[in-house]
């Protein structure tokens, strides 16, 4: 219904979500995302004819009758929002391990899965593919559109899949793509001089990796202890800082500091990762 969805007195049934007018559905909200390259608002026409009955959006346009339009300062953290819960919060129902870094993603997620099928249902999503209780397909991206990602964890989740590996590309992380998924672990491989075309600086390439800790999802009967995945009952956001590199006795281990949410407190924990400059 989409007053469960926003705080709107309409009671309106919501059959689908979408941020693409091409597969755009009768009685469904379109969300008008501006992109790199192409912005939503120019095919709100197109979406209202393919049956978009909520148009969400953050300009001003020309409205039609009929038609529900709801402004928002930024639609794009509103469909991770509203992706989230019309799938009925998925990443909450499952174990999500987020896999950052330049180069080592895949093998490491990859590990990840057939280490926990030993275990239980586990899924990857990532470069090489989605896979997960025989569903084998081609992932879009590395790190797939929001609404790809929430569809496809909703459909993890009535299937009993426990474990889900996945891929967190700087790209993916700072367009926002996985915003609205709550990870219970976050692994950084390494960190080089690439895609700095994108980012800009490596400064900005580090922020973009950083955002996989920054948000972290503690189960509710979790422990309260010394421990950044283990913090509060809900996501919360941890003030994470990249403090030192020390050299461990196998590879190189980070040093940060994050406040913990329940003990008000500083704390500090480690990540293995590769050596960069800090």
């Amino acid at each position: 219904r989409l007053n469960e969805l926003f705080d709107i007195d309409n009671d309106m049934k919501i059959y689908s979500i979408h941020s693409d007018s091409r597969y755009v559905k009768p009685y469904s909200i379109f969300f008008c995302i501006e992109g790199l390259s192409v912005d939503g608002h120019r095919y709100i026409d197109d979406a209202i004819f393919q049956g978009a009955k909520v148009i969400v959006h953050s300009k001003d346009i020309d409205k039609q009758q009929g038609i529900i339009y709801i402004r928002v300062a930024d639609p794009l953290d509103e469909l991770n929002r509203v992706s989230n819960v019309f799938y009925d919060y998925p990443s909450k129902k499952m174990r999500i391990v987020g896999v950052t870094g330049t180069s080592g993603k895949t093998v490491v997620a990859s590990m990840v899965k057939s280490v926990m099928d030993h275990y239980c249902k586990a899924a990857y999503m990532g470069t090489i593919s989605l896979e997960y209780d025989g569903v084998k397909e081609e992932c879009p991206y590395t790190t797939p559109e929001t609404l790809y990602v929430q569809k496809k964890l909703f459909d993890m989740a009535r299937r009993g899949v426990k474990v889900v590996a996945m891929e967190a590309s700087s790209h993916g992380l700072a367009l926002k793509r996985i915003d609205a998924v709550d990870f219970n672990i976050a692994v950084l491989t390494n960190i080089s001089d690439e895609h700095l075309d994108f980012h800009g600086t490596r400064r900005q390439y580090i922020e973009s990796k950083k955002k996989l800790f920054l948000w972290l999802y503690i189960p509710q009967n979790s422990k309260v202890q010394f421990d950044p995945y283990k913090s509060s009952v809900t996501r919360v956001e941890v003030e994470c800082t990249f403090k030192k590199v020390i050299r461990g006795k196998h590879s190189p281990i980070v040093e940060y500091t994050y406040t913990h949410p329940r003990l008000n407190k500083k704390c500090t924990g480690i990540v293995s990762t590769a050596l960069w400059e800090a």
